[in-house]
């Protein structure tokens, strides 16, 4: 899909909303919660940021799908009327975001919420 786009227009940047906790200084996926175990070894190690920076020449950011979901509530949705919005997500995990000010809140350790689990397949 990405090559597609790119012939008709240049990426400016690529934004990834991942599923679970992932190493913010690689990019990379630590568990894929909600997939079978299985699943998780050719994921392990793969650093997202930087392949994809390198295949597509551009910025890649990467972030927690819950945190970005919080923003876009927070920015686009019922939270925009708001300085600060707590958002849960209750899916594949439970997880959530925390908006303060209009900038996403991370904890001391680039966590988000303190409330995550992933299931039983993780």
């Amino acid at each position: 899909m990405l090559d597609e786009l790119r012939k008709e227009q240049p990426l400016d940047a690529i934004a990834l909303a991942v599923p679970g906790p992932f190493d913010r200084r690689t990019g990379e996926l630590i568990i894929l919660p909600g997939m079978p175990q299985a699943w998780h070894g050719p994921w392990r190690g793969l650093k997202l940021v930087e392949e994809l920076g390198n295949r597509y020449h551009c910025p890649v950011y990467i972030e927690n799908d819950a945190n970005c979901a919080a923003l876009a509530e927070a920015h686009l949705g019922a939270g925009r009327y708001f300085s600060n919005v707590v958002y849960y997500s209750i899916s594949t995990g439970v997880g959530g975001g925390i908006v303060h000010d209009g900038m996403l809140y991370s904890g001391r350790h680039d966590t988000d919420l303190a409330i995550k689990s992933y299931g039983p397949n993780t």
